[in-house]
């Protein structure tokens, strides 16, 4: 069996990243989808806070949820970086006026707010809306869940009420 995570990421940038992190994880703790402390519960370096019962409530299929992997729970993500769902990226996109395809340089020097200008018809775009349903997204505020089912719209709907802006969801098979 192979691990996947979901990511819930904010598709602004959060000016508050911390404060706003620490909002959702107590609100989390306190509907039991995530256990208050930390563990060595995710597949990167970082610890985080394993699942608990009240995840069943949020997932389309909770028999799924992973209760006895060791790989079962949330990390969250206050610092900007890439978010991707494991496959080969390929960082070109189209531009929406002259539909001519161009790469994006220096990927792994752009912030999310800056504008990528199309280099057939200077036509300018913010880069994450060129992006799009892409494999990749910037962003300083995500949530990743490790080994969890597919969430709820309800729960989905929820989240970016708490959360205060439009969220994008990333999928990674690992």
């Amino acid at each position: 069996m192979s691990d996947f995570s979901t990511s819930i990421i904010a598709k602004d940038k959060c000016e508050n990243s911390e404060a706003k992190s620490e909002e959702i994880k107590q609100w989390l703790v306190s509907k039991d989808i995530i256990k208050p402390n930390l563990t060595d519960c995710t597949l990167s370096e970082n610890l985080g806070y394993a699942i608990s019962d009240g995840a069943k409530k949020i997932t389309e299929y909770p028999e799924y949820l992973p209760f006895d992997l060791r790989t079962n729970g949330l990390e969250i993500t206050t610092e900007e970086q890439d978010f991707t769902s494991g496959e080969d990226i390929d960082i070109e996109v189209v531009c929406k006026k002259c539909n001519q395809e161009s790469e994006i340089p220096d990927w792994e020097y752009i912030d999310e707010t800056e504008k990528f200008a199309c280099p057939s018809c200077n036509e300018q775009y913010p880069i994450n809306d060129l992006m799009g349903e892409t494999v990749v997204y910037k962003s300083n505020l995500g949530f990743t869940f490790w080994n969890t089912s597919d969430f709820t719209k309800e729960f989905l709907d929820e989240f970016q009420q708490k959360l205060g802006t439009e969220i994008i969801l990333i999928n990674q098979r690992i």
